[in-house]
């Protein structure tokens, strides 16, 4: 969607109207500043816009490196971690779609924050405390994730600050200091979640209990703390759009995923005191995802590859310090092995990373003919089934236009005819995406609409437009 306000660059009245607004269902007036501030500078050129984009990704990852440098002192494993987070696929989306500027400019902000709270843990001082609650009130201003900050700061204060005591029965004094210091931040941290609520509600965001049970909510918390972490590993099969919702019938996925997060939760727990930055790693991952993981369902996706973005520090962490403690003890010549192999995986990421951001650019510019050349693809399991689970997913094939067309229309006529309903039931027929409905229940059309009529009206307002950016998005 194309936003008026922020078209019109930096004004006192624009200003005031960020401070205050609800827009794309989100409080986040920071961003909307930014995005105006852009405006004022480059005009509407879309370039230069992406381009600032990239450069708070570029800084991020430096102020990663900075932040685990100081911390812990060990400078190979910690530019690791920041080269993994620099080039790793599953960040694209966060850094090629401009309106995501929330997630980098959030980011920068949360990594200040950090720096400010280690700086202050280790020389003290009122001002760098007040510095450090400045940039995380900034860091919820960009966008609303950021309230997940008081957690990390407990999950960093165990690894690698050495705060806590792994040993069981530790002082309460000491444990009550360390909560009562994160007072200020959880304080911020709770209005902000009142405010992002109250904004999720108005724009009819939000999913009630009749839309999606408790239980399928635990069945997709389960399914996404795995698929992100699988994604991490192996980052293939990424898209643009993941609207599926899990019901009872992928009770085999739930089981397997459940499966992972134990063992890999089993493996952590028994690792704790020999390499306690296993448990601080999958510790933040957890923390960092509890929001987004569709314990409160909002939108139509329950996965998405910009949820990572925050999470994914904390695994990259763990792999880099675990893969420098394995090579440690060896000769000089695994330790050259192992350089090279990690340089070897980043540029692999790396190139891997261009392609998916030149994939995010040609549906931007030209979503008809990106849709009509993976139409002749067969389905992805997360785009018409995961196993015998029926997902709520709109096919791509079934989405191609003809040449002039919009997305919109066909949206509006598919939607009935290709989404997959996850209710048991529904089945879907292998021919031509058709499906069969047994009991008629009612389509939630509004909700995917809004999720693809609204990126499909950006994608036309940069076709039409020379140089007019998108400037709406998703949470």
């Amino acid at each position: 969607m194309h936003n008026t306000r922020i078209s019109r660059g930096l004004t006192w009245d624009n200003i005031r109207w960020a401070l205050t607004a609800y827009e794309v269902s989100n409080w986040h007036p920071l961003t909307l500043i930014s995005h105006m501030t852009d405006v004022s500078l480059f005009g509407m050129r879309a370039g230069a816009h992406h381009a600032v984009n990239a450069l708070l990704h570029a800084v991020n990852a430096a102020l990663l490196f900075l932040f685990l440098d100081m911390a812990t002192r060990r400078r190979a494993p910690s530019l690791a971690a920041a080269g993994l987070f620099a080039v790793h696929p599953l960040n694209v989306e966060s850094v090629a779609w401009i309106s995501q500027r929330k997630s980098v400019l959030c980011m920068l902000f949360l990594l200040l924050t950090l720096l400010a709270y280690l700086v202050w843990v280790r020389r003290g001082g009122g001002t760098r405390y007040v510095i450090a609650i400045a940039a995380y009130a900034a860091a919820l201003a960009a966008k609303p994730i950021a309230v997940v900050l008081p957690g990390c700061f407990s999950v960093v204060d165990f690894w690698p600050l050495g705060r806590i005591p792994v040993a069981v029965g530790a002082r309460a004094r000491e444990t009550a200091r360390l909560l009562l210091e994160k007072a200020p931040f959880a304080a911020l941290a709770a209005a902000a979640s009142v405010a992002t609520w109250a904004a999720q509600k108005e724009g009819g965001a939000l999913w009630s209990l009749q839309d999606s049970t408790l239980a399928e909510r635990a069945a997709d918390t389960v399914f996404a703390f795995a698929w992100y972490l699988v994604r991490m590993l192996w980052p293939s099969d990424l898209s643009l759009f993941y609207p599926t919702t899990l019901g009872s019938a992928a009770a085999v996925e739930v089981a397997g995923a459940a499966t992972l997060l134990a063992v890999v939760t089993a493996a952590v727990v028994w690792c704790v005191r020999t390499r306690p930055y296993l448990a601080m790693g999958w510790a933040w991952y957890v923390v960092a995802l509890l929001p987004v993981v569709g314990l409160v369902r909002f939108g139509t996706q329950i996965v998405a590859d910009r949820y990572a973005y925050l999470a994914l520090i904390g695994p990259f962490a763990a792999l880099a310090f675990l893969a420098a403690d394995l090579v440690a003890a060896r000769g000089a010549g695994v330790r050259r092995a192992a350089v090279a192999a990690t340089g070897v995986v980043i540029v692999a990421l790396g190139v891997r990373y261009r392609s998916c951001a030149v994939r995010v650019a040609r549906f931007l510019l030209d979503p008809a003919s990106w849709l009509r050349a993976r139409s002749g693809q067969r389905a992805r399991p997360h785009e018409s089934r995961l196993g015998a689970g029926r997902t709520r997913a709109v096919r791509r094939r079934d989405l191609a236009v003809d040449a002039g067309g919009t997305i919109r229309a066909r949206v509006r006529h598919r939607a009935r005819q290709s989404r997959l309903c996850v209710r048991q039931n529904w089945t879907c027929g292998r021919g031509a995406g058709r499906v069969r409905d047994r009991t008629s229940l009612q389509a939630d059309d509004a909700k995917l609409e809004m999720e693809l009529g609204a990126r499909a009206d950006a994608a036309q307002a940069v076709r039409g437009r020379r140089g007019e950016i998108p400037l709406g998005g998703a949470a």
